[in-house]
Protein backbone atom coordinates (compact mmCIF):
# COMPACT_ATOMS: atom_id res chain seq x y z
CA UNK A 1 0.00 0.00 0.00
CA UNK A 2 1.50 3.34 -0.96
CA UNK A 3 2.41 6.48 1.64
CA UNK A 4 -0.32 8.08 -0.05
CA UNK A 5 -3.00 5.85 0.73
CA UNK A 6 -1.94 4.72 3.82
CA UNK A 7 -2.61 8.19 4.51
CA UNK A 8 -6.26 8.74 3.05
CA UNK A 9 -7.24 5.75 5.13
CA UNK A 10 -6.02 7.63 8.78
CA UNK A 11 -8.21 10.27 7.50
CA UNK A 12 -11.40 8.86 6.49
CA UNK A 13 -11.07 6.65 9.71
CA UNK A 14 -10.65 9.89 11.74
CA UNK A 15 -13.46 11.49 10.46
CA UNK A 16 -15.87 8.35 10.83
CA UNK A 17 -15.00 8.02 14.12
CA UNK A 18 -15.23 11.63 15.21
CA UNK A 19 -18.05 12.88 13.02
CA UNK A 20 -19.93 13.80 16.59
CA UNK A 21 -17.60 16.19 16.93
CA UNK A 22 -18.26 18.26 14.08
CA UNK A 23 -21.36 20.37 14.16
CA UNK A 24 -24.18 19.14 11.82
CA UNK A 25 -26.78 20.94 10.58
CA UNK A 26 -29.63 18.12 11.01
CA UNK A 27 -27.98 16.68 13.81
CA UNK A 28 -31.52 17.46 15.52
CA UNK A 29 -34.20 17.76 14.42
CA UNK A 30 -37.95 18.45 15.39
CA UNK A 31 -41.07 17.74 13.60
CA UNK A 32 -45.30 18.43 13.97
CA UNK A 33 -47.88 17.52 11.55
CA UNK A 34 -48.18 13.42 13.18
CA UNK A 35 -50.91 11.93 14.88
CA UNK A 36 -51.41 13.74 17.73
CA UNK A 37 -48.73 16.71 17.39
CA UNK A 38 -49.32 20.47 18.22
CA UNK A 39 -48.08 22.31 15.82
CA UNK A 40 -49.36 20.45 12.59
CA UNK A 41 -47.39 22.71 10.43
CA UNK A 42 -43.65 22.68 10.44
CA UNK A 43 -44.01 26.58 10.10
CA UNK A 44 -44.15 26.57 13.69
CA UNK A 45 -40.81 25.34 14.64
CA UNK A 46 -37.93 27.43 14.21
CA UNK A 47 -34.73 26.56 14.26
CA UNK A 48 -32.69 29.31 15.90
CA UNK A 49 -29.12 26.92 16.44
CA UNK A 50 -28.41 23.24 15.76
CA UNK A 51 -29.69 22.74 19.02
CA UNK A 52 -32.27 25.37 19.70
CA UNK A 53 -35.95 25.43 18.11
CA UNK A 54 -38.84 28.21 19.14
CA UNK A 55 -42.13 26.09 19.19
CA UNK A 56 -45.41 27.87 18.29
CA UNK A 57 -48.26 25.81 19.20
CA UNK A 58 -51.31 26.50 17.78
CA UNK A 59 -54.96 27.08 19.58
CA UNK A 60 -58.03 26.81 17.72
CA UNK A 61 -60.47 29.54 17.49
CA UNK A 62 -63.24 29.71 19.48
CA UNK A 63 -61.38 27.95 22.48
CA UNK A 64 -60.97 29.29 25.95
CA UNK A 65 -57.68 30.58 26.63
CA UNK A 66 -57.21 28.51 29.52
CA UNK A 67 -57.15 25.82 27.78
CA UNK A 68 -53.69 26.54 25.34
CA UNK A 69 -52.36 23.38 26.25
CA UNK A 70 -51.57 21.24 23.46
CA UNK A 71 -48.09 21.07 22.79
CA UNK A 72 -46.42 17.68 21.07
CA UNK A 73 -43.29 17.44 18.96
CA UNK A 74 -40.93 14.42 17.63
CA UNK A 75 -37.41 15.25 18.25
CA UNK A 76 -34.81 13.19 16.47
CA UNK A 77 -31.39 12.76 17.46
CA UNK A 78 -29.27 11.56 14.30
CA UNK A 79 -26.60 11.27 16.64
CA UNK A 80 -24.57 8.40 17.80
CA UNK A 81 -25.09 10.45 21.51
CA UNK A 82 -26.95 12.37 23.80
CA UNK A 83 -27.70 15.59 22.61
CA UNK A 84 -28.50 18.69 25.17
CA UNK A 85 -31.71 19.79 23.24
CA UNK A 86 -33.75 23.80 24.11
CA UNK A 87 -36.99 24.37 23.34
CA UNK A 88 -38.56 27.72 23.51
CA UNK A 89 -42.14 27.65 23.53
CA UNK A 90 -44.48 30.40 23.15
CA UNK A 91 -47.58 30.62 25.03
CA UNK A 92 -49.59 33.78 23.95
CA UNK A 93 -52.14 33.12 26.61
CA UNK A 94 -49.35 34.24 29.09
CA UNK A 95 -50.24 37.56 27.97
CA UNK A 96 -53.59 37.65 29.84
CA UNK A 97 -52.92 34.96 32.09
CA UNK A 98 -49.13 35.63 33.77
CA UNK A 99 -50.56 32.97 36.52
CA UNK A 100 -51.41 29.71 34.22
CA UNK A 101 -48.90 26.92 35.32
CA UNK A 102 -47.11 26.24 31.92
CA UNK A 103 -43.59 25.50 33.64
CA UNK A 104 -44.15 21.58 33.61
CA UNK A 105 -42.97 19.47 30.21
CA UNK A 106 -42.67 15.38 29.64
CA UNK A 107 -39.93 14.05 27.25
CA UNK A 108 -39.49 10.12 26.47
CA UNK A 109 -42.31 8.03 24.87
CA UNK A 110 -45.52 5.54 26.28
CA UNK A 111 -43.30 3.26 28.66
CA UNK A 112 -41.01 5.50 29.76
CA UNK A 113 -41.68 9.25 30.14
CA UNK A 114 -39.95 12.03 32.17
CA UNK A 115 -40.79 15.32 33.35
CA UNK A 116 -39.03 18.34 33.64
CA UNK A 117 -39.41 21.95 35.11
CA UNK A 118 -39.40 24.98 32.47
CA UNK A 119 -38.02 28.84 32.91
CA UNK A 120 -40.80 30.94 32.54
CA UNK A 121 -40.43 34.02 30.96
CA UNK A 122 -42.74 36.55 29.40
CA UNK A 123 -44.31 34.16 27.03
CA UNK A 124 -42.16 31.69 26.54
CA UNK A 125 -41.33 28.76 28.53
CA UNK A 126 -37.59 27.75 27.91
CA UNK A 127 -36.79 23.93 28.36
CA UNK A 128 -33.33 22.13 28.50
CA UNK A 129 -32.82 18.50 28.34
CA UNK A 130 -30.59 16.09 27.50
CA UNK A 131 -32.17 13.76 24.70
CA UNK A 132 -30.74 9.84 23.16
CA UNK A 133 -30.10 9.01 20.00
CA UNK A 134 -33.20 8.28 17.71
CA UNK A 135 -36.66 9.54 18.22
CA UNK A 136 -37.78 11.43 21.46
CA UNK A 137 -41.52 12.91 21.86
CA UNK A 138 -41.69 15.99 24.05
CA UNK A 139 -44.75 17.69 24.98
CA UNK A 140 -46.97 19.73 27.60
CA UNK A 141 -48.23 16.18 28.31
CA UNK A 142 -47.12 12.60 27.65
CA UNK A 143 -48.60 11.84 24.13
CA UNK A 144 -51.37 8.81 23.91
CA UNK A 145 -52.72 9.02 19.64
CA UNK A 146 -55.47 7.95 18.36
CA UNK A 147 -53.37 5.53 16.66
CA UNK A 148 -52.12 4.07 20.41
CA UNK A 149 -55.54 3.34 21.03
CA UNK A 150 -56.46 1.73 17.61
CA UNK A 151 -53.52 -0.30 18.64
CA UNK A 152 -55.00 -0.99 22.09
CA UNK A 153 -58.37 -1.94 20.57
CA UNK A 154 -57.09 -4.62 17.95
CA UNK A 155 -55.36 -6.26 20.45
CA UNK A 156 -58.38 -6.42 22.57
CA UNK A 157 -59.64 -10.26 22.47
CA UNK A 158 -63.14 -10.65 22.46
CA UNK A 159 -64.25 -12.94 25.46
CA UNK A 160 -67.43 -14.23 27.60
CA UNK A 161 -67.32 -11.17 29.87
CA UNK A 162 -65.82 -8.39 27.14
CA UNK A 163 -67.47 -7.00 23.68
CA UNK A 164 -66.05 -4.67 21.64
CA UNK A 165 -67.75 -2.56 18.49
CA UNK A 166 -67.84 0.26 16.36
CA UNK A 167 -70.07 2.93 17.73
CA UNK A 168 -70.09 5.40 15.41
CA UNK A 169 -67.51 7.31 12.60
CA UNK A 170 -66.20 10.69 13.58
CA UNK A 171 -66.79 13.56 11.11
CA UNK A 172 -63.40 12.52 9.22
CA UNK A 173 -64.04 8.68 9.12
CA UNK A 174 -62.22 7.73 12.38
CA UNK A 175 -63.63 4.86 14.79
CA UNK A 176 -65.50 5.55 17.75
CA UNK A 177 -65.15 2.30 19.84
CA UNK A 178 -67.55 1.13 22.39
CA UNK A 179 -66.27 -1.78 24.82
CA UNK A 180 -68.70 -3.73 27.21
CA UNK A 181 -67.33 -5.52 29.94
CA UNK A 182 -69.91 -7.14 32.55
CA UNK A 183 -70.86 -11.27 33.60
CA UNK A 184 -72.77 -12.60 31.46
CA UNK A 185 -74.46 -15.03 33.60
CA UNK A 186 -76.42 -12.53 35.41
CA UNK A 187 -79.20 -10.25 33.17
CA UNK A 188 -78.01 -7.04 32.32
CA UNK A 189 -81.15 -5.81 33.74
CA UNK A 190 -80.21 -7.24 36.80
CA UNK A 191 -77.11 -4.38 36.80
CA UNK A 192 -76.55 -1.53 37.28
CA UNK A 193 -75.07 0.73 34.29
CA UNK A 194 -71.68 2.32 34.24
CA UNK A 195 -70.09 4.76 31.54
CA UNK A 196 -66.79 5.45 31.52
CA UNK A 197 -65.85 8.20 28.46
CA UNK A 198 -62.41 9.91 28.08
CA UNK A 199 -60.36 12.01 25.50
CA UNK A 200 -63.59 14.50 24.99
CA UNK A 201 -60.85 17.14 25.03
CA UNK A 202 -57.88 16.10 22.58
CA UNK A 203 -55.22 17.43 25.10
CA UNK A 204 -55.95 15.78 28.08
CA UNK A 205 -54.32 12.47 27.77
CA UNK A 206 -54.46 11.23 31.31
CA UNK A 207 -57.73 9.87 30.18
CA UNK A 208 -56.62 7.27 28.03
CA UNK A 209 -53.95 5.94 30.09
CA UNK A 210 -56.65 5.83 32.98
CA UNK A 211 -59.03 3.90 31.06
CA UNK A 212 -56.32 1.46 29.17
CA UNK A 213 -56.13 0.32 32.97
CA UNK A 214 -59.66 0.15 33.93
CA UNK A 215 -60.44 -2.16 31.02
CA UNK A 216 -56.86 -4.70 31.97
CA UNK A 217 -58.39 -4.82 35.60
CA UNK A 218 -61.74 -5.26 34.59
CA UNK A 219 -60.39 -8.53 32.39
CA UNK A 220 -58.22 -9.85 34.94
CA UNK A 221 -59.31 -12.53 38.22
CA UNK A 222 -58.93 -9.98 40.90
CA UNK A 223 -62.24 -10.63 43.42
CA UNK A 224 -63.17 -6.92 43.12
CA UNK A 225 -62.90 -6.75 39.41
CA UNK A 226 -64.92 -9.87 39.77
CA UNK A 227 -67.52 -8.47 41.97
CA UNK A 228 -67.90 -5.53 39.52
CA UNK A 229 -68.81 -7.55 36.89
CA UNK A 230 -71.47 -9.70 38.38
CA UNK A 231 -73.11 -6.04 39.54
CA UNK A 232 -72.62 -4.22 36.91
CA UNK A 233 -72.50 -3.74 33.02
CA UNK A 234 -69.87 -1.51 32.17
CA UNK A 235 -69.77 0.50 29.08
CA UNK A 236 -66.45 1.96 27.75
CA UNK A 237 -65.55 5.02 24.77
CA UNK A 238 -62.24 5.76 25.76
CA UNK A 239 -61.85 7.92 22.86
CA UNK A 240 -65.04 9.94 22.09
CA UNK A 241 -62.69 12.69 19.94
CA UNK A 242 -60.24 10.73 17.89
CA UNK A 243 -60.50 13.39 15.39
CA UNK A 244 -59.69 16.31 17.60
CA UNK A 245 -56.89 13.73 19.35
CA UNK A 246 -55.23 13.53 15.74
CA UNK A 247 -55.49 16.85 14.48
CA UNK A 248 -53.77 18.19 17.74
CA UNK A 249 -56.86 19.77 19.32
CA UNK A 250 -57.36 21.60 22.64
CA UNK A 251 -60.87 21.61 23.20
CA UNK A 252 -63.08 20.78 19.76
CA UNK A 253 -63.41 17.84 17.17
CA UNK A 254 -61.66 19.49 14.17
CA UNK A 255 -60.91 23.13 13.31
CA UNK A 256 -64.47 25.18 13.68
CA UNK A 257 -65.84 22.30 15.09
CA UNK A 258 -67.68 21.88 18.74
CA UNK A 259 -66.71 21.32 22.06
CA UNK A 260 -68.14 17.81 23.12
CA UNK A 261 -68.78 18.98 26.89
CA UNK A 262 -71.04 21.88 25.51
CA UNK A 263 -71.94 19.94 22.39
CA UNK A 264 -75.55 18.81 23.02
CA UNK A 265 -77.94 19.83 20.24
CA UNK A 266 -74.66 19.67 17.52
CA UNK A 267 -75.38 18.17 14.57
CA UNK A 268 -71.08 16.61 14.96
CA UNK A 269 -71.08 13.06 14.39
CA UNK A 270 -68.94 12.75 17.47
CA UNK A 271 -71.68 14.14 19.55
CA UNK A 272 -74.59 12.31 18.35
CA UNK A 273 -72.84 9.27 18.22
CA UNK A 274 -72.11 9.49 22.50
CA UNK A 275 -75.46 10.45 23.21
CA UNK A 276 -77.14 7.84 21.11
CA UNK A 277 -74.79 5.29 23.33
CA UNK A 278 -76.00 6.98 26.45
CA UNK A 279 -79.84 6.57 25.55
CA UNK A 280 -79.09 3.25 24.70
CA UNK A 281 -77.73 2.19 27.59
CA UNK A 282 -78.99 4.69 30.39
CA UNK A 283 -76.32 4.81 32.74
CA UNK A 284 -76.80 4.90 36.21
CA UNK A 285 -73.31 6.59 36.69
CA UNK A 286 -71.28 8.53 33.99
CA UNK A 287 -67.64 9.56 34.31
CA UNK A 288 -65.97 12.05 32.14
CA UNK A 289 -62.32 11.49 32.85
CA UNK A 290 -60.12 14.70 32.31
CA UNK A 291 -56.81 16.00 32.91
CA UNK A 292 -56.35 19.86 34.13
CA UNK A 293 -52.94 21.46 34.26
CA UNK A 294 -53.00 21.67 37.91
CA UNK A 295 -50.48 21.82 40.26
CA UNK A 296 -52.11 20.06 44.12
CA UNK A 297 -55.60 19.67 43.05
CA UNK A 298 -57.60 16.62 41.27
CA UNK A 299 -61.02 17.95 39.73
CA UNK A 300 -65.01 16.56 40.60
CA UNK A 301 -67.13 18.63 38.70
CA UNK A 302 -70.78 16.52 39.88
CA UNK A 303 -74.53 16.06 38.75
CA UNK A 304 -75.44 15.64 42.17
CA UNK A 305 -74.14 16.05 45.46
CA UNK A 306 -74.26 12.25 46.07
CA UNK A 307 -72.14 11.84 43.46
CA UNK A 308 -69.02 13.81 45.24
CA UNK A 309 -70.20 12.71 48.91
CA UNK A 310 -70.22 9.21 47.29
CA UNK A 311 -66.82 9.66 45.74
CA UNK A 312 -65.29 11.25 48.42
CA UNK A 313 -66.16 8.74 50.53
CA UNK A 314 -63.97 6.22 48.18
CA UNK A 315 -61.64 8.24 47.49
CA UNK A 316 -60.30 11.02 50.13
CA UNK A 317 -59.52 14.39 50.46
CA UNK A 318 -55.87 13.65 50.15
CA UNK A 319 -55.59 10.91 47.38
CA UNK A 320 -52.94 10.11 44.61
CA UNK A 321 -49.97 11.56 45.73
CA UNK A 322 -51.92 13.60 48.19
CA UNK A 323 -53.63 15.86 45.83
CA UNK A 324 -56.80 17.46 47.09
CA UNK A 325 -60.32 17.32 45.65
CA UNK A 326 -61.48 20.41 43.91
CA UNK A 327 -65.44 19.57 43.88
CA UNK A 328 -67.56 22.12 42.28
CA UNK A 329 -71.78 21.02 40.86
CA UNK A 330 -73.20 21.79 37.67
CA UNK A 331 -75.96 24.09 38.97
CA UNK A 332 -74.15 26.16 41.25
CA UNK A 333 -71.81 27.10 38.08
CA UNK A 334 -74.68 28.42 35.88
CA UNK A 335 -74.06 26.46 33.27
CA UNK A 336 -75.20 26.52 29.68
CA UNK A 337 -78.04 24.09 28.64
CA UNK A 338 -76.33 22.16 26.12
CA UNK A 339 -73.16 21.10 28.54
CA UNK A 340 -73.70 17.56 28.61
CA UNK A 341 -74.32 17.25 32.21
CA UNK A 342 -76.95 19.23 32.25
CA UNK A 343 -78.69 17.25 29.80
CA UNK A 344 -78.11 14.06 31.66
CA UNK A 345 -79.76 15.43 34.66
CA UNK A 346 -83.34 16.46 32.53
CA UNK A 347 -82.88 13.64 30.40
CA UNK A 348 -82.31 10.46 33.00
CA UNK A 349 -81.67 12.85 36.54
CA UNK A 350 -78.25 10.12 36.12
CA UNK A 351 -75.21 11.46 37.72
CA UNK A 352 -72.81 12.37 35.67
CA UNK A 353 -68.64 13.35 36.74
CA UNK A 354 -66.23 14.74 35.17
CA UNK A 355 -63.03 13.82 37.23
CA UNK A 356 -59.26 15.60 36.51
CA UNK A 357 -56.15 13.80 37.14
CA UNK A 358 -53.27 16.16 36.63
CA UNK A 359 -49.77 14.86 34.97
CA UNK A 360 -48.26 17.70 38.01
CA UNK A 361 -45.63 15.47 39.32
CA UNK A 362 -46.71 12.44 38.29
CA UNK A 363 -45.27 9.83 35.79
CA UNK A 364 -47.42 6.99 33.80
CA UNK A 365 -47.60 4.50 36.35
CA UNK A 366 -48.96 7.00 38.80
CA UNK A 367 -51.97 7.42 36.84
CA UNK A 368 -52.41 4.18 35.57
CA UNK A 369 -52.56 3.00 39.47
CA UNK A 370 -55.42 5.28 39.23
CA UNK A 371 -57.93 3.16 36.89
CA UNK A 372 -58.18 0.43 39.52
CA UNK A 373 -59.03 2.59 42.53
CA UNK A 374 -61.45 4.47 40.48
CA UNK A 375 -63.43 2.32 38.96
CA UNK A 376 -63.61 0.26 42.40
CA UNK A 377 -64.97 3.14 43.55
CA UNK A 378 -67.49 4.33 41.35
CA UNK A 379 -68.98 0.26 41.70
CA UNK A 380 -68.77 0.85 45.84
CA UNK A 381 -70.74 4.70 45.02
CA UNK A 382 -73.43 3.12 42.66
CA UNK A 383 -73.91 0.06 44.45
CA UNK A 384 -75.01 2.22 47.72
CA UNK A 385 -76.88 4.57 45.89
Amino acid sequence: MGKRNFLLIIIALFILFSIDSFPQQNKIEIFGGFDGANPQTQDAIIKEAPNRFRIKPFNEEGSNDAYYFRFNTKVINHSSKYESLELIIEWPALRLHPDYEYDTYYYGDIGNWQWTYAYMEGITAKLNITIPPGITYVGFYPRYSYEHFEDFVKKLTPSKTLKKWLEGKSFYGRNIWCIKITDPNIPDNKKHSILITSRNHPYETSGSYITEEIIKYLQSDVPKAIKLKKENVIYLMPMINPDGVALGMNQRTRPNGVNISFGVGEDDPAVTTLLELVDKVRPDFWADVHSWPHKGDDGMWCTHKWVADGLLSQLPHKTFNDYIWNVTFVRERNTPENHLWQWLIRTYNSGGVSLSFSWYQRNEEDIRKIGAHLINAIGIVVSER
